[in-house]
């Protein structure tokens, strides 16, 4: 939620809700995505993982990435997404999947951004998903031949949302992509369906 041991955005330091050990948060943050990776790995054979920066942990996202990247050098059914841009890509089978946060630029420019930046890996897939997070409520469009998917937030209002009159409806949202025929698969659950 935060990035430094100030509880405030990065680039316009609008005071948040945080507890105020940085380091304490950190040390969470890897546990919970450790659990989160090592649960996976019972069921998956492989896991390609990404940090994702965005416009509230500029640096920390960065601190994960590497942490994770230390925790796993041995296991080589894990890799770790470590660009040094906000602009992320996976090719699975037919699919080139896209992630940004969608805190620099317009979220309806990624189509030709991703096409440019992966030219190689777009030619060569069939359906492309770009995913995005920074406006906290859902939409999905479709553009120039790419699904754009915007996700809800997990996160609570704190003050500066509630003052704001920010009401984003909460939920986390797993998706499902077939090798050759793409998203065939979506659920959805809430913080209130499992606590």
């Amino acid at each position: 939620h935060f990035d430094s041991m100030e509880a405030v955005t990065p680039t316009n330091r609008h005071l948040l809700d945080a507890d105020g050990r940085f380091p304490k948060i950190t040390r969470v943050a890897v546990r919970i995505l450790r659990t989160v990776i090592d649960m996976a790995l019972v069921k998956h054979e492989k896991m390609h993982v990404v940090c994702a920066e965005g416009n509230h942990d500029l640096a920390s996202s960065d601190g994960l990435t590497i942490a994770l990247t230390i925790a796993y050098e041995n296991e080589p059914r894990v890799t770790i997404d470590d660009s040094a841009l906000p602009f992320y890509k996976y090719k699975f089978g037919k699919n080139l999947l896209g992630f940004h946060h969608g805190h620099t630029g317009r979220t309806a420019s990624l189509p030709m951004l991703f096409a440019q930046m992966y030219r190689k890996d777009f030619g060569e897939t069939e359906h492309t998903y770009i995913h995005t997070g920074h406006r906290h409520h859902v939409a999905e469009k479709d553009s120039m031949g790419t699904r754009l998917i915007q996700h809800a937030t997990l996160a609570a209002r704190d003050a500066y949302a509630a003052r704001h009159g920010y009401l984003a409806a909460r939920q986390a949202k797993a998706i499902t992509y077939h090798s050759e025929f793409g998203e065939y698969e979506t659920k959805v659950t809430t913080p209130e369906m499992v606590g």
